[in-house]
Order: C-alpha cells, then sequence, then structure tokens
C-alpha cells in the first residue's frame, strides 16, 4: 500500500514575521537559503521520481532531515545569529568559537554513517539531497576543515554538476567553493 504525500511546499516568505517568527530579522539570508532549497525540491520533482524525491514519507529520510533542522542547521547558526540563545555577549563569542567544532562533529556523523551513497539515502535522489548540499556549502565560512571529509565534498561536487541545481545557484548569484 502506497501512502500519499502532501505537496511540497514553497518558501517559506520571511517577509511575514507573523510566520516567520525569529527569522524575519534575517530576512535576506533566510529567503536565498529557503529559495535554493525550494528551487531544487521543484526540480527534483520536475524529473518525476515521485517515490524518490517524496522520500521523506520514509523514516530513514525524516531522520535525517530531522538531525539536520535540529542540530546541523543551529550549530551552524550559532555562529551568525547567537542573540538567539543568549545576550551575554562573552557567550554569543563563545558559541562563535565553538562553531568549527561542532560544525566538524556533525558532519564526521554526515560522512561516516549518514551519507548513504552518491546520494544522502543511496543511489537513488531523494528529498535530503538539497538540504545536505545547502548546509553543505557552507563548511568553508565555518572553518570546517574539509579535508576530513572527502564523502561530503565528492557529494557537493556531485550536486554542483546537476543542471538544476547550477540553475538554481545561477539564480542565487552566490559562490560555491
Amino acid at each position: 500500500m502506497r501512502i500519499a504525500a502532501p505537496p511540497l511546499p514553497d518558501i517559506l516568505p520571511c517577509d511575514q514575521p507573523e510566520r516567520a517568527g525569529s527569522r524575519a530579522g534575517n530576512r535576506k539570508w533566510h529567503t536565498h537559503r529557503n529559495a535554493r532549497i525550494a528551487a531544487l525540491r521543484r526540480a527534483a520533482v520536475s524529473e518525476r521520481r515521485t517515490d524518490a524525491v517524496l522520500g521523506f514519507v520514509r523514516p530513514q529520510a525524516q531522520e535525517f532531515n530531522s538531525y539536520f533542522c535540529s542540530t546541523v542547521d543551529v550549530a551552524h547558526a550559532h555562529g551568525r545569529r547567537g542573540a538567539r540563545w543568549a545576550d551575554d555577549d562573552a557567550a554569543i563569542e563563545a558559541m562563535k568559537r565553538k562553531v568549527p567544532a561542532t560544525m566538524t562533529e556533525c558532519f564526521e556523523l554526515i560522512e561516516r554513517k549518514l551519507l548513504k551513497g552518491p546520494w544522502v539515502m543511496g543511489e537513488q535522489y531523494t528529498i535530503c539531497d538539497p538540504y545536505l548540499f545547502t548546509i553543505a556549502t557552507w563548511l568553508e565560512r565555518d572553518r570546517v576543515d574539509t579535508t576530513k571529509l572527502p564523502r561530503v565534498i565528492e557529494y557537493r561536487e556531485r550536486m554542483l554538476a546537476r543542471p538544476a541545481v547550477q540553475k538554481a545557484v545561477a539564480a542565487e548569484g552566490t559562490q560555491i567553493p
């Protein structure tokens, strides 16, 4: 029996503070990140690989995406948005100093256990792939030693070779390491 998956949502409109919550103060950055993920999702859907693209109905994909949004994204955010968690300047600076270590720990786990094959879930491109790609482009900015992450870096290159990814990155106008 197949479970019908809900439609993929568009990006979270960060210009609507009542929906964006604490993200409202950082509209440009979140709009770029969300736009990239949304564009990659739409491109994946257009490939008509429904079972793989809507892989979030599978527990492993839910686990991966939950780890990303609850741990990896937060570890990164401590470096740029520490005021979300602390008012003390010394605490905010301590969080910033910790980012390279926490992001390295997160991506070492991804390297060893979570990246299952050429794509996050193995042989098939899934909804998890745009999320990993987006955050993997932040590694150098977070001062992570990428030489310890050869599979993640190969994955990032594989993603950059996809026409839909090239189109999304070009529309965004950013440089990818």
